[in-house]
């Protein structure tokens, strides 16, 4: 889309993530990836992107993979194919776009035969966005919000020349414009439907990334969920990535928490149902549960991340031992 065309939505993810001049002036962005899953375990390539480095150059796709199956190797992505250069190891394609004969097992014979092109153009997807919305040929619209939020959503068509996921994708952004989500049907899986989501952002020279990236499947039209195992500790490490300060966990009784809540103001019914509801999970009550959230509230459940994200304004006031951020 030209200037006068582009939407106010992506102007505004633009110029949350950096704006598109600094955008325009970066060469390569670097990395330290960290990228497991069925997806990879199903490919037998559980480990092969489990701390590796990696450099995509922001105005042509091409990625390079540091220790890439061994050291000093080095693996090297572009969509006409590559030179290889020892100690390096390429990956040949023929075209931009990847193959999709059959929904999952085209997706195991082009993951097995090629793993770092699934990897390699879909990194320089996610580190070159928003950027790369902004390229010739790539259209969009903006969408009624949808999902259950507030999120404002924005319909994109990649031309052919760009390797990517999948042509259609539908992006979701907050009100700030920080990309939460994008809906897709990826090729190299069959085109099967999923939901990409994204978290922790943090500022880096200017530019915002999320650091945190998961993918969940559709079945049945509806979006899937998964457990997360996170310790207290976990929990807290996940909410100062999100507000960009420390937190501390200390645990505190049933007893503390409610003294707490009812010297800081806070209404004595909530303070009593989620004392109650402290106890329960403090007995197993929730054990073995995915969906109380979706059950009870009818939404799906939130990461730590969203949770923090959409009540930011709580954690700069609130909690039984609060300290305000230095």
């Amino acid at each position: 889309m030209n200037d006068g065309q582009r939407t106010g939505l992506l102007d505004l993810v633009l110029e949350t993530h950096g704006g598109r001049e600094r955008w325009s002036r970066v060469r390569t962005v670097r990395a330290h990836l960290h990228m497991v899953g069925p997806t990879w375990t199903g490919l037998g390539q559980e480990k092969t992107f489990a701390g590796v480095d990696l450099t995509v150059d922001v105005h042509r796709q091409r990625t390079v993979f540091t220790d890439y199956t061994g050291r000093e190797l080095r693996g090297v992505y572009t969509p006409a194919g590559s030179r290889s250069k020892t100690p390096t190891v390429s990956c040949s394609r023929s075209a931009a776009r990847p193959a999709s004969p059959s929904r999952r097992e085209s997706a195991v014979r082009g993951g097995t035969r090629c793993t770092r092109c699934t990897a390699g153009y879909g990194m320089w997807n996610y580190l070159t966005n928003p950027y790369l919305l902004t390229l010739p040929g790539v259209l969009t619209e903006e969408l009624e919000p949808a999902g259950g939020r507030d999120w404002r959503r924005l319909h994109v068509t990649f031309p052919s020349y760009l390797a990517t996921h999948s042509t259609q994708q539908t992006f979701y952004y907050d009100e700030r414009g920080l990309q939460r989500r994008v809906d897709y049907s990826p090729y190299v899986l069959g085109n099967l439907p999923a939901t990409h989501h994204t978290e922790a952002h943090q500022a880096v020279s200017g530019l915002l990334f999320p650091t945190h990236r998961y993918v969940l499947p559709v079945v049945d039209g509806k979006l899937a969920s998964r457990p997360t195992i996170m310790s207290h500790h976990d929990i807290a490490e996940a909410m100062a990535t999100e507000l960009g300060h420390p937190v501390h966990y200390e645990p505190i009784s049933v007893e503390e928490f409610a003294a707490s809540g009812l010297e800081k103001g806070a209404d004595a019914h909530l303070v009593q149902h989620l004392s109650n509801v402290a106890i329960d999970y403090r007995n197993g009550v929730f054990s073995g549960t995915n969906d109380v959230v979706e059950k009870i509230g009818g939404r799906p459940p939130l990461s730590v991340a969203q949770f923090v994200a959409e009540n930011r304004a709580d954690f700069a006031t609130s909690g039984p031992r609060f300290v305000p951020a230095p």
